[in-house]
């Protein structure tokens, strides 16, 4: 079994940082980024590849998906998006 766990944080992370992505579907699979606007997903060598290649030549498509991936990271992802949903099942109680 592929296991792509570790992919997943990495993923997290780079968003946290407002960095484009370019990943798998099976490697982002559970994650709440939205394809072609937070992340590029490309499950191919070529498409992988040309993707990575495309954000390389165009600095601002980068930016652009960099601050759209960050935000989602902090709305789905941050320590405080994480205790208000604990609070939230707390009370719920």
């Amino acid at each position: 079994m592929v296991n792509g766990g570790g992919t997943r944080l990495k993923l997290i992370e780079a968003a946290a940082h407002a960095r484009p992505m370019v990943a798998t579907v099976l490697g982002a699979e559970g994650l709440r980024f939205e394809p072609e606007r937070e992340i590029l997903l490309r499950d191919d060598d070529a498409g992988f590849a040309a993707a990575c290649v495309a954000l390389l030549r165009d600095d601002a498509a980068c930016a652009r998906m960099g601050a759209a991936a960050r935000r989602r990271a902090i709305d789905c992802y941050s320590a405080a998006s994480a205790s208000g949903r604990i609070a939230g099942l707390m009370q719920a109680d």
